[in-house]
């Protein structure tokens, strides 16, 4: 009787492999890679500088060498590094998701990390994904022949890409049965890792929820998940707009710009300045910035910022900051919340660090130093940050500026759902209480939330300290 039990056992858990490499190989990678796929967003224009184009046939040998790698890894690096178990797991892929998500999951109970950043590495699953992968290379190339335009292109750049997200699917899938956490909690709605580990918890029946770990576009694909944290009535109109969805929404703020809602800067003049880079930005519009203003304003003091998705272009912005007495600020070594607390004003192009800047108290300057977007986060729009157009006007806003800083951290009321209530400066708190009481299957932590009228979307506000007028009558 007990080989008979152990029979059938092992029939099932077959069975269950085999359903999810099944599954995989119908997988919508369109979907999945969205912020790839959709030409709304178009990546490949974005970031044409940090591009290579590969023919396809590099494409699969770049793949294998990435395996070969990987082999050394998996028997000799990453064996003390797989994933452990949690009731709440938590997913980043970037340093940025990371810091976004930290201060929410030192709240949460029996929780843990995964993903594929230096802080939480999962190497050791990601090699097997990789590995696996090479059994639907057949199932990518018929993708990639019937593919046409804009779409067929993305294979030329990012195919490495594509053909992960199947190995990705079973891993992830493989993982999270045998696991059987509670919730898994991403801060990514639109790139490939995360909408693979999305798709399988919602095959496997693991509740999924959504932490908005910065400023949002209309471009995004439509909310599919569980619950979406989201930061305030900004990201919950756009998210309105794109599309219908199930999602149940709740404003909590911006979390990781959580701190002592008195330690903002209460400067009355600018002194120093720092100057957040994009990857697309241009070299020779950031110099030119950078020789006008110190030559024009000696009294002024920059900080260079990099974005870390720029590593290549870190040794120019390096020299740069050298040759003009500049100081510079690495992503690697200091967080953005520490790199605003150095400062009295930003300038940036486009760039969700603006909405950041406003509560810290940092009085925010947009700067095109590209031609790629123009108000992408609607933050010129809504009135959050004041533009200059030209290098003359940006030294006319700073003399301005030397005299006298005006306080403009209530203008992000829009963009944080915790400004004006008994929760101002503690987001943190506020998402690791929800997912704590989802974990349980507690949903008495709700009363503190009032649901927000005529919305197709089910979301929900805090109560405001003054109960005759909420930010959100408006929308």
């Amino acid at each position: 009787m007990t080989k008979v039990l152990r029979t059938m056992n092992y029939v099932r858990k077959a069975s269950v492999n085999v359903d999810i490499i099944l599954n995989a190989w119908h997988l919508d990678l369109y979907d999945i890679n969205y912020a790839v796929a959709s030409e709304e967003i178009n990546c490949l224009a974005t970031y044409a500088k940090q591009l290579k184009r590969r023919a396809i046939l590099l494409g699969i040998c770049s793949f294998l060498g990435d395996i070969v790698r990987s082999f050394y890894k998996l028997f000799f690096v990453s064996l003390r590094k797989r994933p452990t178990p949690g009731r709440v797991i938590f997913y980043a892929i970037s340093s940025n998701h990371y810091e976004s998500l930290l201060p929410i999951k030192r709240q949460v109970k029996d929780s843990t990390f995964w993903g594929c950043c230096d802080e939480c590495d999962d190497t050791f699953w990601m090699c097997w994904a990789q590995i696996i992968s090479l059994l639907y290379l057949p199932r990518l190339l018929w993708l990639y022949f019937k593919s046409t335009g804009y779409r067929k292109e993305t294979f030329r750049y990012y195919f490495k890409d594509y053909l992960r997200i199947y190995g990705g699917y079973v891993v992830f899938s493989y993982l999270l049965r045998h696991c059987r956490p509670k919730l898994v909690v991403l801060a990514n709605d639109h790139s490939a890792l995360p909408r693979t580990l999305l798709k399988a918890a919602s095959d496997v029946r693991v509740e999924s929820v959504y932490i908005q770990h910065a400023s949002v576009t209309e471009k995004w694909p439509p909310l599919a998940f569980n619950y979406a944290l989201l930061e305030g009535c900004d990201a919950l109109m756009k998210y309105e707009n794109i599309g219908k969805s199930k999602t149940v929404v709740f404003l909590i703020g911006i979390a990781k710009t959580d701190f002592d809602v008195n330690l903002f800067n209460r400067q009355r003049t600018v002194k120093t300045l720092g100057i957040a880079l994009s990857p697309d930005d241009n070299y020779e519009k950031v110099e030119e910035v950078v020789r006008g203003l110190k030559s024009r304003l000696p009294a002024l003091s920059i900080v260079l910022r990099p974005h870390p998705a720029d590593a290549i272009r870190y040794p120019v912005w390096d020299s740069l900051s050298r040759n003009y007495q500049c100081a510079l600020s690495s992503a690697y070594q200091e967080t953005a919340s520490e790199f605003l607390n150095k400062l009295d004003s930003l300038l940036a192009g486009d760039s969700s660090i603006h909405l950041e800047a406003v509560l810290h108290n940092v009085y925010p300057l947009y700067y095109r130093f590209s031609n790629t977007f123009d108000d992408w986060y609607g933050f010129l729009k809504r009135g959050l940050v004041q533009s200059c157009n030209s290098l003359d006007e940006l030294v006319t806003c700073y003399w301005r500026l030397l005299e006298h800083k005006p306080d403009i951290r209530n203008r992000a009321q829009y963009y944080c759902g915790t400004i004006g209530t008994a929760y101002d400066g503690r987001s943190s708190e506020v998402a690791a209480r929800l997912i704590n009481s989802w974990a349980r299957n507690d949903q008495s932590l709700q009363s503190e939330f009032e649901r927000i009228p005529d919305m197709n979307l089910e979301a929900y506000a805090l109560r405001m300290l003054d109960t005759t007028t909420t930010k959100h009558d408006s929308l």
